[in-house]
């Protein structure tokens, strides 16, 4: 859990229906709990003549990858976000494509998110003049212009800052296609 900071710690379901493991206690997800708020991976102690202690502190996060539900106190499932994922169909189309980026050396690959991280405010422009066509021609007349780039990486910004401070109302910047997304994800508001 320590080993790597800014990076997820993932927890993959064991098998619990086996016969032989039903002697075996499972994992208690209250142990969790001391890990958020900055909370200690726990104490080494330091080669000082003192009694100087390292307690490095839990920078990661946790994802949990199971299919059934978490069962633990009310202070371990207030911290969680559940994702659910539907299995896609695979096509002959989708399976080439899983090939061809099975063959992409690591070389090329491993990099990619500090180059995302990067161009982060290219990518979400790119991504708001693609997401809603018809807004964007409605919003940004003209085309993919620079004024335009530069209006819609304007509007990034106040997306990404209306999100954090937690005010970010999906329907007011997306008009046309808050309804689909309510649908979709409306349901995650009531957790």
């Amino acid at each position: 859990m320590g080993q790597v900071s800014n990076m997820p710690a993932v927890l993959i379901e064991g098998d619990r229906n086996e016969p032989d493991k039903a002697h075996a206690k499972g994992f208690d997800w209250d142990e969790l709990k001391v890990y958020y708020g900055g909370g200690t991976l726990g104490t080494k102690g330091m080669k000082t003549n003192g009694n100087e202690t390292y307690e490095p502190p839990f920078r990661g996060a946790i994802a949990i990858s199971q299919n059934a539900d978490v069962s633990a106190s009310e202070a371990i499932l207030t911290r969680i976000i559940k994702s659910h994922f539907a299995r896609p169909e695979v096509t002959t189309e989708s399976r080439a494509a899983a090939d061809n980026l099975n063959l992409i050396p690591v070389e090329q690959l491993s990099h990619f998110l500090l180059l995302a991280v990067r161009a982060e405010t290219q990518v979400m422009t790119r991504f708001y003049f693609r997401f809603n066509c018809e807004l964007c021609r409605e919003r940004f007349p003209g085309g993919n212009t620079a004024a335009n780039r530069e209006h819609a990486a304007r509007l990034v910004n106040i997306i990404e800052y209306e999100i954090q401070a937690g005010t970010f109302d999906y329907s007011r910047h997306f008009p046309d296609s808050g309804k689909l997304v309510e649908n979709t994800f409306g349901h995650y508001l009531d957790l």
